[in-house]
């Protein structure tokens, strides 16, 4: 990861020296099911987001929505595609923002 914001990990146990342990040495903790999103923009104004939904929209790509949360006391409009089953349906999905000119697209969990 290069900038602030959240990314899929891979993590391995090691022992004192370093060596890695076996998957079943570690014992698992409990799952939790978070639903992965790609968030295409935020925005303060409410019409700024119902363009890029629009814009996502005749592009073919979604499904695509707009979540709006409270931010520091004022509204913030998220626009998100998904939710995403996979890292590589995430991948595939920001390559087609891309596309369409959203360079900034980021992952979103929920």
């Amino acid at each position: 990861m290069i900038r602030d914001g959240t990314a899929l990990v891979e993590v391995r146990s090691v022992d004192a020296q370093g060596a890695a342990l076996p998957p079943s040495a570690v014992p698992a903790a409990p799952a939790r099911v978070d639903t992965l999103y790609v968030q295409a923009g935020a925005f303060a104004d409410a019409a700024n987001s119902e363009r890029l939904l629009q814009k996502l929209r005749s592009a073919g790509i979604g499904p695509a929505f707009v979540r709006n949360d409270q931010v520091g006391g004022k509204s913030l409009y998220r626009v998100r595609v998904g939710p995403v089953p996979s890292v590589a349906e995430f991948d595939r999905l920001v390559q087609e923002l891309k596309g369409i000119g959203i360079d900034d697209a980021r992952l979103a969990v929920d």
